[in-house]
């Protein structure tokens, strides 16, 4: 009895972590479009627009290991973005 309670359990657990590592996949896929999007219309890409984009907070997303270190990148695509717009506004 004691035993089949550790293994439901067990399975619980093992079905809970297969479902969050197959959303995670989900929103670093949608985190890559989103930030695709704003490139491609020329906006900053920063969390909140990528949030706004996908459907969640940015809080939400950085519980997932792979977004975070996906939005770890942000300050130096950032600071491309800003000089690339610099660029533009002096050959002007």
């Amino acid at each position: 009895m004691l035993d089949q309670i550790v293994i439901d359990r067990y399975l619980k657990r093992q079905s809970q972590q297969k479902a969050r590592l197959q959303r995670e996949e989900e929103l670093v896929q949608a985190t890559q479009a989103a930030m695709a999007q704003l490139e491609t219309h020329n906006q900053l890409v920063t969390q909140r627009a990528v949030g706004q984009i996908v459907g969640l907070s940015h809080t939400a997303l950085c519980r997932y290991p792979r977004v975070k270190a996906i939005f770890n990148t942000f300050p130096q695509k950032q600071a491309i973005f800003r000089q690339k717009q610099r660029q533009q506004q002096l050959q002007r």
